[in-house]
């Protein structure tokens, strides 16, 4: 009917003007505005549909590269496990206010690999493998605040949790030290020092 009326270009442009009002937006579960309730807890329950936790996911793959490369893979497995890699995804770009944070996209230096880079592939071969694990790991996110999650998402990535904290505690006290002996003449330019040089010292 349509290539009747339109011809068969025209076609194609209401089709895909059709599929663009159609697409789903991303579903996020996380609460990322302001401070967050730490300790055990119980999250609302998952509601979203397939389609709006590949949604999700497409999202953060425009972000993250790690997630681009697996993103096929990731698409295949079964949507409760899709679920699973959404939150953690969302997980991964919530940052708490805390004076160590758990940074799941930052690289280690000796290998360039991030808690994602190493989480992902683990995700998609437990699907098909042992989907009990995915099934644990979903029951402590979904009872837990993110920092515990993220410590316990380390410790799946082989990553050393406690040593992450101690090290940016570390960083965040010559990082201090060292503002407070300067005179900053506006927040800007004290935020700017704070930033640059925590980044200087998280590549040493």
């Amino acid at each position: 009917m349509l290539n009747k009326i339109f011809g068969s270009k025209g076609q194609e442009v209401v089709s895909a003007a059709i599929n663009a009002v159609k697409r789903e937006e991303p579903v996020y579960r996380f609460n990322t505005g302001g401070f967050q309730r730490m300790g055990a807890q119980t999250r609302p329950q998952d509601t979203r549909t397939p389609a709006q936790i590949d949604a999700t996911i497409d999202a953060f793959a425009e972000r993250i590269p790690a997630v681009a490369e697996f993103k096929a893979q990731i698409k295949s497995l079964n949507p409760r496990h899709r679920a699973l890699i959404a939150d953690t995804l969302e997980m991964a770009n919530t940052y708490e206010f805390l004076m160590t944070p758990i940074r799941m996209v930052e690289k280690r230096a000796h290998d360039g690999k991030s808690m994602l880079d190493v989480l992902l592939p683990k995700f998609i071969r437990a699907s098909k493998e042992n989907p009990e694990v995915l099934k644990f790991t979903q029951a402590i996110i979904d009872n837990t605040d993110t920092q515990t999650s993220k410590y316990f998402l380390a410790n799946v990535a082989g990553f050393n949790p406690q040593a992450i904290l101690n090290r940016d505690e570390a960083i965040n006290n010559i990082v201090m030290r060292e503002a407070h002996s300067r005179n900053f003449r506006t927040n800007e330019e004290l935020q700017q020092f704070i930033d640059k040089m925590t980044s200087d010292l998280e590549k040493k």
